[in-house]
């Protein structure tokens, strides 16, 4: 495969009651890691430290611009507006870089449930908003991953 920028990534979210809205024209950016955690189990007989890789995770954040009227499954502000409020739990979070256009069958995705059978579920933890001096309305949401199944690189496997 050849080198790709992200600019046609799509990111989809779940609301509190289920519906998976495209999010995409509303994020600025986002970040995340997908980090292993470690254990030392260096003996007093070693000269070199020793560790196993123990449980994997997720977490991040994404960030976006201030939409609270979006045409009906492309506004952001529905999607997070009950994260403060509601204890719905499990989200699913779907990311998929795109290389040329509409996401394609080998788009890499941000995948792990094989139930949904794309995206992830994640917990999300805030919906901060700034009103920054200039006037710039924007938000920052947090997440985590919630479902305990190993998050993975795949391959979008349908055009959605």
């Amino acid at each position: 495969m050849a080198k790709a920028s992200g600019i046609q990534t799509r990111i989809r979210a779940d609301t509190s009651t289920g519906g998976l809205y495209d999010i995409s024209g509303d994020v600025t950016n986002m970040d995340f890691a997908m980090p292993r955690g470690v254990q030392d189990i260096t003996s007093i007989n070693r000269s070199a430290m020793e560790r196993i890789l123990l449980l994997s995770d997720i977490s991040g954040t994404i960030n976006g611009i201030w939409n609270p009227n979006g045409v009906d499954t492309s506004c952001s502000h529905e999607v997070f507006r009950t994260v403060s409020v509601s204890s719905t739990g499990n989200r699913r979070l779907d990311v998929t870089i795109g290389s040329s256009g509409a996401p394609v069958l080998t788009d890499p995705q941000l995948s792990g449930d094989t139930v949904t059978s794309s995206g992830i579920l994640v917990l999300f933890t805030d919906y901060a908003l700034t009103r920054a001096q200039g006037g710039e309305m924007t938000w920052t949401v947090p997440f985590v991953l919630g479902s305990g199944i190993i998050p993975f690189w795949g391959t979008s496997g349908l055009a959605q």
